[in-house]
């Protein structure tokens, strides 16, 4: 008797959609499994400190990229479960494991080449990289230094140029006459 009032309150709590409800519970519905995640891949290339650049990060729709030679390239690479390679110009280095299904590749790009991320038989990115080499800075008078015309200060009249900018130009000045004094 109890459990036939029992199932009248719950028929009863439970109003239009008891039906349902019962039919859920003697039919389960079963969940598929969720789909393994595709490898997930991540690539930067950090310009020296000196260019005072923003990273480059390297996108499958940017097959092509110039950043300052001697930028570190750092690759992510997550979802997969054998060791991927990094290829530059066929040049093979292994990523380290950071768990069982993470890996990082590290290196300086010092020359240019074709990079490429290869997992399981798949290439899963790849770029054609421009190491663009840091030119020297040009410094040169830009007239003759010297006496400023009518007073006994000296002039010096220099132009200083580089491909990422100048922080400081120092000059020294020795008199001719004593090379050694301070």
């Amino acid at each position: 008797a109890a459990v036939i009032l029992a199932l009248v309150a719950c028929f009863t709590v439970a109003g239009r959609d008891a039906p349902g409800r019962i039919l859920a519970a003697l039919h389960p519905a079963l969940v598929p499994p969720a789909a393994a995640a595709a490898p997930a891949l991540r690539a930067w290339i950090t310009p020296p400190a000196y260019t005072r650049l923003p990273p480059v990060f390297l996108r499958a729709e940017t097959p092509a990229v110039s950043v300052p030679a001697g930028s570190h390239l750092t690759v992510s690479l997550t979802g997969v479960s054998d060791t991927p390679s990094l290829l530059l110009d066929n040049a093979q280095q292994p990523f380290r494991a950071l768990d069982a299904a993470s890996f990082q590749a590290e290196r300086d790009l010092t020359a240019s080449g074709r990079l490429a991320v290869v997992s399981e038989g798949n290439t899963l990115g790849h770029w054609k990289v421009t190491a663009i080499p840091d030119r020297p800075p040009v410094v040169a008078w830009a007239t003759t230094p010297g006496r400023a015309p009518g007073s006994q200060q000296i002039r010096l009249p220099w132009m200083v140029e580089d491909d990422y900018g100048i922080v400081s130009l120092q000059a020294e000045v020795r008199i001719q006459a004593r090379p050694d004094a301070p």
